[in-house]
C-alpha cells in the first residue's frame, strides 16, 4: 500500500517575481541532487539549517511551473503524490522574504492512500507570511 500527500496551488504575481520563486526552487533541487554543490546564499538564507543532504527538506517532492497568461501565475503541485508540505511552506516564506512581499499565501493539502484504510485520510491547510507559518 502507498500513502500520498497531495498539494496544488496557484500563486499570482509579476513575471520577474514569479521567476524568483522558480529560481529559488531550482537552486534547492540542484543542491538536493548533488550533496557536493555549495548552497547558494539565497538557498542558505531560506533554509539556514540545510547542509544539502538533509532528507527532511525535499524540493523534488513538488514541481513549479510558470504559466504565461494575462495575469501570470505559478502552479506548485506535488510530484506524483509525494509533496513535502513543510518544504512548500518554507519555500513560500523564504520567497516572500526575498521579494520583500508582505502578502499572505494559504494552501490546502490532502493525505490519501492507494486503497481504503480507516484513519489514513486527512489533510489540512497552511497559511504563510514573511514572519509566520500556521498549519492545522
Amino acid at each position: 500500500m502507498e500513502f500520498y500527500t497531495k498539494v496544488c496551488l496557484e500563486v499570482r504575481g509579476k513575471p520577474d517575481i514569479l521567476q524568483k520563486l522558480k529560481e529559488l526552487h531550482g537552486a534547492c533541487v540542484d543542491a538536493h541532487q548533488d550533496a557536493t554543490t555549495k548552497l547558494s546564499e539565497l538557498v542558505h538564507a531560506v533554509f539556514p539549517e540545510w547542509h544539502g543532504e538533509d532528507d527532511s527538506i525535499n524540493p523534488e517532492s513538488v514541481t513549479i511551473k510558470i504559466v504565461e497568461d494575462v495575469q501570470p501565475y505559478v502552479i506548485i503541485e506535488d510530484s506524483d503524490g509525494y509533496a513535502n508540505v513543510d518544504y512548500v511552506a518554507r519555500l513560500l516564506q523564504g520567497w516572500l522574504k526575498v521579494t520583500e512581499d508582505s502578502g499572505v499565501i494559504a494552501f490546502e493539502y490532502a493525505h490519501d492512500a492507494s486503497r481504503s484504510v480507516p484513519g489514513c485520510y486527512g489533510g489540512g491547510a497552511v497559511v504563510v507570511s514573511r514572519d509566520a507559518m500556521r498549519s492545522g
